[in-house]
Formats: C-alpha cells, sequence, structure tokens
C-alpha cells in the first residue's frame, strides 16, 4: 500500500490527474485496516496542485504525530511549498526551524 501513494503523486506531477485521483480513492477508501498516513496522501495532493488541501493533510499528519512527518524538512516533495507561509508554520508546529532552501538546492550547490 506504501507505494500507491508515490504512484499516485507520479501520475499527478505527470497530468494524468483521473489516474492520481482513482489511487488516492484507493487509498483512502481501501486501506486494508491499514493506516494511511496523512503525509502520504498530502504528496497527492500536492502533486495536483492542490496546495490547500496538501497542507490540510499535513497539518493532520503532525497532529497525528506520523512517523513521516520526520522528513517534512528535507523531502524534495515539499520544495514547490517551502515558501509557504502555512507550510512553515506546519514546520514550526513539528518541531522544526523553516528550512533556509531546499534539500534539492542545497545538495546542487555541494557539487
Amino acid at each position: 500500500m506504501i507505494y500507491f501513494d508515490t504512484l499516485a503523486h507520479a501520475y499527478a506531477l505527470a497530468g494524468n490527474a483521473s489516474e492520481a485521483r482513482r489511487i488516492l480513492e484507493e487509498l483512502r477508501e481501501n486501506s486494508g485496516g491499514c493506516s494511511i498516513a496523512s503525509l502520504l496522501i498530502a504528496r497527492t495532493y500536492l502533486g495536483l496542485g492542490e496546495i490547500d488541501r496538501a497542507l490540510d493533510w499535513l497539518g493532520r499528519g503532525i497532529e497525528e504525530r506520523s512517523y513521516w512527518n520526520v522528513f517534512l524538512k528535507v523531502d524534495p516533495v515539499y520544495d514547490p511549498i517551502r515558501g509557504h507561509p502555512r507550510f512553515r508554520e506546519l514546520l514550526k508546529r513539528a518541531g522544526f526551524a523553516p528550512a533556509k532552501e531546499s534539500i534539492t538546492v542545497a545538495l546542487k550547490r555541494s557539487f
């Protein structure tokens, strides 16, 4: 189940929103008794360009104390919203100081 969120995110970025939404709904409705982490759902909404919805799900993940929160500050998936005030607030709520630059930019500078 866990890699379906990555597939949904990839479909969304590739412009196949209908397939991304289909997988997203399947994840939400048929988790097989597993808890689907809110941050994984947020990634798909982010790929679909639904920033407010993605930020809502990220907020849920922080409230749930999701394991996936450890990646908020470094995962390049979140680069498009790093400067968003709500994302910065979510980082603070999760106990992180806001990133000065994305991990992708930082890695490019080091090579």
